[in-house]
């Protein structure tokens, strides 16, 4: 083959695979250990009534919803397969998230299974376009008004105020 005109680079492939060798699979059975244990005490204990969600930040000391606000609720109702009350607490996770969480637990049975990683070029602009789409997202969900409701999550209660 010839080498490509000067100032022009060779196409490099969007997915490449990679060896791994044994430290690398162990990494990867670990991450996979604790991915699974998580799911499983999401799975296990609903963060409305346990108190297990993670109190965010921004809405504990700014007020505002993030883009993740809603994600372990989201998270317990997916893995009980009631994909409405889901996308009810973050509607974001349910389209991105949760596919990106299912493909990183895939790539991590890849790496244990088949001792390769699996290496996906990222465009720049899509890399881009996520970011932008997160801080949109993040805005929309805190703008008051009726319109904007479906993309706030739904009080849990853990942080409701008790009743007298």
């Amino acid at each position: 083959m010839s080498s490509p005109p000067a100032g022009l680079r060779p196409e490099t492939p969007w997915i490449t695979r990679h060896p791994q060798d044994a430290r690398a699979r162990a990494r990867a059975g670990s991450l996979l250990l604790v991915l699974v244990a998580g799911l499983l005490a999401i799975a296990l204990k609903d963060p409305r009534s346990h108190g297990l969600g993670v109190l965010c930040p921004s809405k504990r000391f700014l007020g505002i919803y993030c883009p993740g606000c809603g994600s372990t609720r989201a998270t317990h109702d997916l893995l009980h397969g009631d994909v409405v009350r889901a996308f009810r607490n973050n509607p974001l996770f349910v389209v991105v998230g949760a596919p990106l969480l299912v493909a990183a637990i895939g790539s991590l049975v890849w790496i244990i299974a088949r001792g390769e990683r699996v290496a996906v070029r990222i465009p720049y602009w899509l890399g881009i376009s996520t970011a932008a789409l997160l801080v949109c997202y993040g805005i929309a969900r805190n703008i008051p008004g009726e319109a904007f409701e479906p993309l706030r999550p739904p009080p849990s209660a853990a942080s409701s105020p008790p009743r007298s």
